[in-house]
């Protein structure tokens, strides 16, 4: 009997503690944006052959979505289309000959377009395309403004943001040699960063964008 006392106290103990200490389910912020927004469907998309060609300046549709996002996460920051996009489409030329065929090959097939806008509050943002209701790639928004600087000047000033400013002390990181501490480096990473959230989803390597559980909340759709 004390046995059989025991086991069912413990099962009662097991219960209240799963069912108090649940932590509270909280709705994915971005589900709606993902299946409302214009820039989720594939059909809206018309592809030129080759990646590097698929540059414009953030507007319409995709300006509607970055200003969206910034709502959702509480940014100050109000995007407004890149003065610098004609001088990207040479960046993103010169960024495509740092990449192996295989990540041409991930890039052209995944990536609908990159956007280049200011005022971002971040350095990238992604965006999620959807084909028949499943992942088919996204879109990369760049901060012409951030990716500017040198990659450990730009490194360094985004993880500075987390700490108050004294001139006793600052954060110096590094993620480039001198030689290759360069602009297009810094486009570089982040890029290939915003790549990485997109093929994830595609992939299912990640929790699923259009969940309404908060795991989804694991993807940061921000870069920097």
């Amino acid at each position: 009997m004390l046995y059989q006392h025991i086991v069912y106290t413990l099962a009662i103990l097991s219960f209240l503690l799963v069912s108090f200490c649940k932590p509270p389910t909280l709705p994915n912020p971005y589900r709606k944006v993902y299946q409302t927004s214009p820039t989720s469907k594939a059909e809206n998309y018309k592809l030129a052959p080759n990646w590097t060609d698929r540059i414009h300046p953030l507007e319409g549709i995709h300006l509607k979505y970055a200003r969206r996002m910034n709502e959702i996460d509480k940014f100050r920051e109000v995007p407004q289309p890149s003065k610098r996009t004609e001088e990207m489409r040479k960046e993103v030329l010169a960024l495509s000959k740092t990449f192996t065929p295989k990540i041409q090959e991930l890039i052209n097939k995944h990536v609908y377009g990159i956007y280049f806008c200011e005022q971002l509050g971040s350095t990238g943002l992604t965006g999620y395309i959807f084909s028949k209701g499943k992942p088919a790639g996204g879109f990369v928004i760049l901060d012409t403004n951030m990716i500017n600087k040198p990659a450990n000047d730009w490194i360094s000033d985004k993880e500075n943001t987390v700490f108050k400013k004294s001139e006793s002390y600052s954060l110096r990181m590094e993620i480039e040699y001198e030689k290759s501490n360069t602009p297009l480096n810094t486009m570089r990473y982040i890029f290939l960063h915003e790549l990485g959230h997109i093929l994830g989803v595609v992939r299912e390597d990640t929790p699923k964008v259009l969940a309404s559980e908060p795991s989804m909340l694991l993807i940061s759709v921000k870069g920097g």
